[in-house]
């Protein structure tokens, strides 16, 4: 829900030209090959119902790195800056809350192409977990 209220209080930000806009942005912009949102699920929304519809279509760290790429393509850079931070600080909150005791350390993920089957990149953005390495083999 922190994530939900974050987009909240970013869109209450914005006058009614700039909302309208961002709605736009929502359902012309194709960004980094999601989805827009049907016109017909913004078209009287307000801004709990957009940031509702957001969410429920690219997931809550999709909407946050959506809604700051649309406040900037609308010129309010420092509400998108606003965002991102306070974003931050909601994802090093949530993972301080647990113990590192309990945390069991990560295990490499393996991916494997088989007959001619190909593997994307993940694209990782504002990582906290430091150095990340991706090592290529060709299996004969």
């Amino acid at each position: 829900m922190a994530v939900q209220k974050l987009l909240l209080e970013s869109l209450e930000q914005l006058r009614t030209v700039d909302f309208q806009k961002f709605q736009w942005y929502l359902t012309e912009w194709v960004l980094q090959s999601f989805k827009s949102i049907p016109r017909s699920h913004l078209e009287h929304a307000s801004r709990p119902e957009t940031v509702t519809r957001i969410v429920e279509r690219y997931g809550e760290d999709k909407a946050v790195e959506i809604t700051i790429q649309i406040l900037r393509e609308i010129g309010n850079n420092n509400e998108a800056e606003k965002l991102m931070k306070a974003h931050s600080g909601v994802l090093m909150a949530s993972s301080s809350t647990t113990p590192s005791s309990v945390t069991a350390p990560a295990a490499p993920a393996t991916m494997l192409a088989k007959d001619k089957s190909a593997i994307v990149a993940p694209t990782i953005s504002n990582s906290t977990i430091g150095e990340i390495n991706i090592t290529f083999r060709k299996h004969s």
